[in-house]
């Protein structure tokens, strides 16, 4: 009896509502995904070197030309960013979050040394190990 080979799933294709770099990191303007032949994605990546947009394509899962090939320029997704607020009492032993100032000062004990607010930005997933 032969071997079964696992067929391996597509990537998600490219959507363009969601935002992508390069591989290596590059600024990246989707204009379509509708275009003819093996590299239907348009758009342009921004050149560090140059300091301009240079014109390029993708295939439907982002892989730029040459497509079987780790090539730099494959499209990776951003993940979207979380941003929240909160109001820190600060303690000599630590602080206390609160999300409204009026909320961290009615929580607030006699020994609170000060309040501060605390922008928190990340990605989703961001300092999470994954499958360990």
């Amino acid at each position: 009896m032969g071997k079964i080979k696992k067929v391996r799933k597509p990537k998600n294709q490219i959507d363009l509502k969601k935002e992508y770099r390069t591989l290596n990191g590059q600024a990246v303007r989707l204009y379509a995904k509708d275009g003819d032949g093996e590299y239907p994605v348009h758009g342009a990546v921004f050149s560090l070197e140059h300091q301009v947009w240079v014109v390029c394509e993708w295939t439907i899962y982002g892989r730029a030309y040459p497509s079987d090939t780790k090539n730099y320029l494959n499209l990776v997704e951003i993940p979207p960013k979380i941003e929240h607020e909160y109001w820190a009492n600060v303690y000599s032993t630590g602080i206390k979050l609160f999300h409204t100032k009026p909320e961290a000062d009615k929580n607030a004990s006699a020994n609170r040394l000060g309040c501060v607010k605390i922008k928190v930005e990340c990605e989703i997933g961001e300092g999470i190990k994954h499958g360990k």
